[in-house]
Order: structure tokens, then sequence, then C-alpha cells
């Protein structure tokens, strides 16, 4: 069957959008002339055969000489949104790095035929197989098509074959992303500024499970506070679902999540040095912790890979840099880095210095108080942000309770029809005892360090 593809491949080119020139014929002579070219082939073929062939025929994509040529190539039977999001990426790597070199660059998503003027051809035609490749010819005739395996990393291969020095954006920010890193931890240089960061940084263990969400619009004093344990009860049945114990300066020392299966219990464990958090430890890894003026870093090394995390203070919000980055600077397309920036009273991220989400709130300690999410995710084949999900709430305070409440807006300026999610109840300490939501409610328990 690949053979009478191959004869039939002039007949149909479904794929469009090319600088080059495709050959084809009209689509109403493809059947008669099909049956010439099988006839002529001596080759005995079915009718609905035929038909079939007919319509799976691929065109022949003619790559003419005199200019430098770069094919993006990932073609599959199967679906390739994902893949082909890295396509996109690669393509604006190599239209920008090699713009002063007067590059074509092509992506291939279709079945076709390569026929390069110097006689080579690339056989990317069956649809029962899949191709990822990253092609380059110079446009000379005497030289050859150079043909890898693989599409990221595509400006090192060509600039590699034009003998010039070039990298990808992702591998010149790895490296600066790591020189950085490497400057910020070299030295520990705590200040009273970079305390204020830890505090609001462990305030999300001190607040019983809104904390634990990320949601700080109350914050709870834990004077002389030991322990707290998080259970839940619904149906009756009541299950521990975390231990946390502090010391007498009212810091985490042991956060201890509990699951059905013992072997899914996780346990973090905190260590202090003249009351600034020095390490996190848990039974796979170690969080070390430095300062560097008005920073907090997290640190965490394995034998590939390195992830830090950067907190400050800014406008009293606390702002949090993430990095991700891949020990073999060759693989740095995996690296991630989430940058958070105050812009208009709300925190942006930026996701590769794409915004990701924007989160916007009223200030803490206000009733109501209104805080609303979007997420973005970038269209690499456009270049451009789009929106993906759109979540606002309310909470309001009344006496002891506070009543959180969700918005139906899809969008933001969409009118809000408010519906309530859950309530949280204050004991006479001002603690949180209890938070409902449907059938589920759960409650703390206190246990505190004799007064002196």
């Amino acid at each position: 069957m690949k053979n009478i593809l191959k004869i039939l491949s002039f007949l149909v080119f479904a794929y469009v959008g090319f600088a080059q020139e495709i050959k084809y014929v009209d689509e109403e002579d493809s059947v008669e002339d099909a049956a010439e070219a099988v006839e002529e082939a001596g080759i005995n073929i079915g009718a609905s055969d035929l038909e079939f062939q007919i319509n799976k025929a691929v065109g022949i994509l003619e790559v003419n000489a005199g200019k430098k040529q770069a094919f993006l190539i990932y073609i599959s039977p199967y679906g390739v949104s994902s893949t082909l999001d890295h396509i996109y990426e690669e393509e604006f790597e190599l239209k920008n790095n090699f713009k002063n070199e007067n590059l074509e660059v092509t992506v291939l998503k279709e079945q076709c035929l390569l026929e390069f003027e110097n006689g080579s051809t690339l056989d990317l035609s069956d649809y029962n197989d899949s191709y990822s490749y990253t092609v380059y010819w110079s446009g000379k005739m005497d030289d050859e098509v150079i043909v890898k395996d693989e599409i990221r990393n595509s400006t090192e291969f060509i600039s590699k074959e034009m003998g010039v020095e070039k990298q990808s954006s992702y591998v010149k920010k790895a490296i600066q992303h790591k020189k950085e890193l490497e400057n910020l931890i070299r030295e520990n240089n705590p200040s009273k500024k970079s305390k204020l960061v830890m505090d609001k940084v462990l305030q999300r263990y001190q607040t019983p499970i809104l904390g634990i969400m990320d949601e700080f619009w109350f914050v709870q004093k834990n004077s002389n506070l030991k322990s707290m344990k998080i259970i839940s009860k619904e149906k009756g049945i009541e299950k521990i679902l975390a231990l946390y114990e502090f010391n007498k300066s009212g810091q985490i020392t042991k956060e201890k999540e509990l699951h059905d299966q013992a072997n899914d219990n996780t346990e973090r464990n905190f260590y202090y040095k003249d009351n600034l958090l020095t390490r996190i430890e848990t039974s796979y890894s170690t969080i070390n912790v430095t300062y560097n003026a008005d920073k907090m870093i997290f640190s965490e090394k394995s034998d590939d890979s390195w992830e830090a995390s950067i907190f400050t203070i800014e406008k009293d919000k606390l702002l949090k840099d993430r990095f991700n980055l891949v020990k073999n600077n060759s693989d740095a397309y995996m690296n991630f880095a989430h940058k958070d920036k105050v812009e208009a009273e709300c925190v942006h991220t930026f996701s590769n210095e794409k915004l990701f989400r924007k989160n916007c709130s009223s200030s803490h300690g206000t009733f109501p108080y209104i805080n609303s999410y979007t997420s973005y995710q970038f269209d690499l084949e456009n270049q451009e942000n789009r929106v993906l999900q759109f979540k606002k709430y309310k909470v309001e305070k009344k006496g002891n309770t506070f009543e959180k409440y969700y918005s139906d807006a899809e969008t933001e300026g969409e009118k809000d029809h408010y519906k309530l999610h859950f309530t949280v109840n204050l004991n006479d300490k001002n603690l949180i005892s209890h938070l409902k939501f449907d059938n589920v409610v759960l409650s703390v328990e206190y246990e505190f360090y004799p007064n002196n």
C-alpha cells in the first residue's frame, strides 16, 4: 500500500500555506488519473481500495535551491496539540535567532513528500506512521539535507550546521537563572525585612484550613499555641486530617498530613536558628532556607534538577518567584520560571515571561472581602494570551462567623450572582473552631503552652 500511496501522491494535496510550489491536479480528474497511474504500474487494486487511497493521497512539496531552509515536522495520526505548542515555540526561536541569516522556517503538520532540488527526498506520506524531525538545508546544490530526530534545541542544531554560535532563549535563561540563584544563596544575609517576609510565609501554617488554601482574609494570632489538630466529620465518621506543632515563639515545627493509606502520609519538619527558619525536611527532600536583604529563599537540589522559590513583600502582598531548572542545559526547554509582580493592586504571575494568572483582592481584614482570579493560556501559534478561567468570591463577616460566597460570573465585568460556599466559626479566643461546607464539617482542636 505504501508504494500505491507514493504513486498517488501527486493527486491531492490537503495541506496549504507553504511558500514553496506544490504539484497537484484537480480533484475532478483524480479518479481517472489515479486509475491510469495504477494501470501503468501494473498493480491490481479493487475500486473501493482505490477510492480509499485517493482520499488519503498526499502532495509533493518541492524545495528549491537558493535559500536556507528549516522544517519543523510533527505528523501523527493520534493528535498533536501539546506537541504542536513545542513546534510553535521552536518556530519562534528559529525566526528570532536567525532573522539576519534569512532562514526560511516552515512547520509541517500533514503527510507529504519533501523533494529537494538537489535530489534528496524525505518521505512523510505514511498515514499510519508518526514523524518528528528538524530538517535543515543550506539551499546549495552540493550540500546534503540534514535531518535530526528531534524538534527541541533546533537553534543549536541549525547554528552548528551553519557554523555560527547561537543559543535557544530557554538555554540562555537557564544559565542566567542559575547564576542569579547562586549569587543569592552564596551568603546568608538576613535583615529585619527578610524576617517580616518569613513571618508572612509561615502564616499559611498559623491559620488552619484557610492557609492551606492560600486564603489570608483572616489570619489568627496563636499566642502560646503548642499544637493544632484538624478533624473532618462526614456522615457521622470522624478522621484526623492534619497535625501541627509549634515552638514557644509560635513558629511551626512540624506538619503532618494523614491519609487513608498510612504510606501516603506526609511529614514536614521545620528547623530554626536565632528564630529564623533554616531548613524544611521531609522523608524525601531537604529545602534549605537562606536570606538576602529583603528576600527569603527556598532552595532544593536533586541529582537532576534545582527547585527554588524567592519570597518578597510589596505593598503588603507576599510575592513568590519560583524556578524549576533541570541540571543539563540541553534540556532547558523543560524549565519553568514563575514570577510575581504587583500591578494595579493585583498580583500578576508570569510563567516563562507570559501572563499566567492575575489575582486581585481588597484589603485584608476589611469586609466584605472580595477576590477575583483569572488564569491565562498563551497561544504559541498566534503569540497571544487567552483567558482560560475566571473565578470570583467574597467573604462577609457576621459576628464570629465568616461566610464565603462564590460568584457565577464567568468573565470579568459580568454581573455577580453569589452562592454560599462555606462558613467559618470562631471560638471565644478568636480562633477558628469550625468550617462547614455541604455535609462536611472541619473542626480544629488546640493545645497551648502554660502561661508563664
